[in-house]
């Protein structure tokens, strides 16, 4: 790797991942911001090329982020761990990324109005299974498709079992000698490219759109055909997601105060008060914030839940009155 290219003390983080896909050992990708500072983006597939690089940027960017996700035979996080001496690091699963920007791209290309949409998810893997089960969850009709019919049944078998009870749609295998209706979004996750071939487009009707997941899977074919039908076709980009990636991040700082400010006990004036989900003693008053409460909940039952009003104690009413002129 050769960084004669690269500033690395431009950058506030530095956010490395691994594919599925086997192109290439290390590929430089956009540019994104984390907290509003700038990050550099790396993939890397190659335990060598990772190890020399992390020797690299070690105290040269702040924070380093890495994939803790086992998509190759490869432990970034390990390799992060063992070289990385001065940065500090930290892990995240962007595959969840994956998921949340393509349910942001759907959203925001149907104006929110998802349900009863018919939704085509191609693949089997670990990004399609929770992309089904999130616009199942959604009451889409989501249809399913793949290679492997016996791992697409046990897809739509477990995803049918876990969802809402009340779950207008059930997700289905998609059966394409049967199937006669409209398509609003076929979306492929897929590790191999050009896979998705004109066929499908038989299914798209004008407002539909195709997204690309595994990126490169729709063969030219089928995006000339696409485009003829005047359908909306794009390449997913999960920096829609990166205020997600953002928050998740951030949680884990030194500077996330929720264990400190929110969740804890303690006594105020001699009563025993707990916040943040922390599960007290019964008769402990709970309160919104463990650091300075201006709320009560109420008191705690002893097993995660609150006393109703009615089965008090003297006491407990007491405690709530004493403590209310001491935070209220």
């Amino acid at each position: 790797m050769n960084d004669n290219n690269i500033n690395y003390s431009d950058y506030n983080y530095l956010y490395v991942s691994t594919t599925a896909k086997h192109n290439t050992p290390m590929l430089r990708l956009p540019d994104r911001k984390i907290a509003n500072k700038r990050t550099l983006n790396f993939i890397i597939t190659d335990e060598a090329t990772a190890v020399d690089f992390f020797h690299q940027v070690d105290g040269k960017i702040p924070v380093i982020v890495v994939d803790c996700e086992s998509k190759q035979n490869i432990d970034l996080y390990a390799l992060a761990k063992q070289h990385i001496q001065k940065s500090e690091v930290y892990t995240n699963k962007p595959n969840d990324l994956a998921v949340e920007s393509t349910d942001v791209l759907l959203q925001h290309h149907f104006s929110g109005n998802l349900a009863g949409k018919n939704i085509l998810i191609i693949g089997t893997g670990n990004i399609a299974f929770k992309l089904a089960l999130r616009l199942a969850e959604r009451n889409i009709q989501v249809f399913i498709d793949g290679r492997n019919e016996q791992k697409v049944r046990q897809i739509v078998d477990t995803i049918n079992m876990v969802i809402p009870f009340y779950s207008k749609y059930k997700v289905e295998k998609m059966d394409t000698s049967r199937f006669g209706g409209m398509l609003d979004a076929i979306i492929p996750f897929i590790s191999a490219e050009k896979a998705i071939g004109e066929t499908y487009t038989k299914w798209l009707h004008p407002a539909s759109i195709s997204i690309d997941g595994g990126i490169g899977n729709f063969s030219e074919d089928y995006i000339a055909c696409a485009l003829a039908k005047n359908t909306k076709i794009i390449r997913l980009d999960v920096r829609i997601a990166l205020p997600f990636m953002e928050a998740s991040i951030i949680s884990l700082f030194p500077t996330f105060n929720f264990f400190e400010r929110v969740s804890g006990e303690k006594v105020i004036e001699g009563i025993t008060v707990v916040a943040g989900g922390i599960i007290g003693k019964e008769g402990s008053v709970i309160v919104n914030q463990i650091e300075k409460p201006d709320q009560i909940i109420g008191i705690a039952n002893g097993y995660g839940g609150v006393k109703n009003e009615s089965a008090l104690s003297t006491e407990e009413r007491r405690s709530i009155e004493l403590l209310g002129k001491r935070i209220l």
